[in-house]
Order: C-alpha cells, then structure tokens, then sequence
C-alpha cells in the first residue's frame, strides 16, 4: 500500500520509522516499563490479597521485561505486522488530515476489528459472551489508540518504539499475575482497574492536545 501511494521514497520513510531508535532515553523507559508501573500502583492500592511480592515484581520488571522484548523483537511477528500497520501506515496519514484525537478514534476501529475474529474463541475471552467481550475490548482500545498517538509523536515517529511499547502492554497483561504471585481474582482486578487507569491518561491527552490546538487557533487569529 505504502508503494502504491508514495512510491519508493514512502518505502523508504517507512523503513526508516522502524529503525527510529534516536529518541529521548525518556521515551524508551517508558516504552519498557510504563504498563509494569501502572500494575504495580494499582496492586498496592487495592491492597490484594494475597498480597504481592512488589520486590520480586520490580526484579521481573528490570530485567525481565527489556531482556524478553529485545530478544523476541526479532519473532514478534504480531507487534511488527500491527504496528507497522497501525503506527507506521495508517496514523501519519490520519495526522496529515486530521488532529491526533479524531485520528485515534479513526484508527480505533480497524484496531477493534483487526482482533474481532479471536473473539470465537473462549481460550481467548475467557468466560465472557462475545458481546460482553467486545464492549471490554472496545473500551480498552479507544484510550489505548490515543495514549499510542501521543507516545508515537513524542518517539518523532517511531515504529520501532510503538512496537516495544505494544509487546510490553502484551507482556504485562499475560505475565503480571504470575510474576507477582497472584490468583485469578487479584489478577483480574488489577486488569479492570487499569482501564480507569487509561482512560484517565486519555482524557488528560486529550485535553492537552485540545489546548494546544485552541492555542494555534487563537495566535493564527
């Protein structure tokens, strides 16, 4: 698609988007272990019982999580294909268009339905219906798409970073539970409450990003 619309020179840009690793050291701390800090919070605050091992968490954390991603980059087939389609296609296109907000929710959808035919599958929802899963999953996505937008501009467009930022989202969500000792339930009240969590980052996004643009508007006036 990128050939058919802009040629080599789009492939080329492209490429390039998947090799940006030139960023902030920030952005890349973030990309590692932001989805691990807001579990960790969010385990502490709710005071789970059992209680977690914090300590045995902030180990898998540091080394864990950046040793698994750089050494599975190479076969996360899924993150790349996703992200190169989502982050490294689709958004730069939407942004060209449209502000960040209603090119997250542009690209919400296609996220959405990219993963609706797995939902078949209980070994994949769990014990909820389709359509409870469906509505968790669109709820899930639509802050999701705005917090990668942001960290996506922030990065200046990197692919290669929105890939380490998905497979660390993927990695916390399947191996939290376990690393931290805890059961089923305390597990899945810490992956509830995570999506106040992101909508709650969401929302000041985008109230960011709407100040920003009422700014411009008011100094082209």
């Amino acid at each position: 698609m990128t050939h058919l619309i802009n040629g080599k020179n789009g492939i080329k840009i492209l490429l390039k988007r998947v090799i940006q690793w030139r960023v902030n050291i920030l952005w890349w701390i973030i990309g590692f272990y932001s989805w691990w800090l807001i579990s960790s919070s969010l385990a502490i605050t709710l005071n789970l019982k059992p209680i977690p091992d914090i300590t045995m968490g902030v180990v898998f954390s540091l080394i864990n999580i950046p040793g698994m991603l750089i050494v599975q980059l190479p076969f996360l087939v899924g993150m790349f294909g996703e992200e190169l389609g989502w982050r490294g296609f689709a958004l730069p296109k939407l942004l060209d268009k449209y502000d960040p907000i209603i090119s997250s929710l542009i690209l919400a959808l296609p996220w959405i339905f990219w993963h609706a035919p797995l939902m078949v599958f209980q070994s994949w929802r769990g014990d909820l219906p389709i359509e409870n899963f469906l509505l968790n999953y669109i709820i899930l996505v639509i802050p999701l798409t705005l917090i990668f937008t942001w960290f996506f501009q922030k990065t200046k467009g990197s692919v290669l970073l929105a890939i380490i930022f998905h497979s660390s989202l993927n990695l916390t969500f399947n191996a939290y539970s376990s690393a931290l000792g805890l059961d089923e339930s305390a597990g899945k009240l810490v992956r509830d409450n995570t999506i106040y969590v992101l909508w709650a980052i969401a929302i000041i996004i985008a109230i960011h990003y709407y100040i920003k643009k009422r700014k411009r508007i008011v100094s082209l006036d």
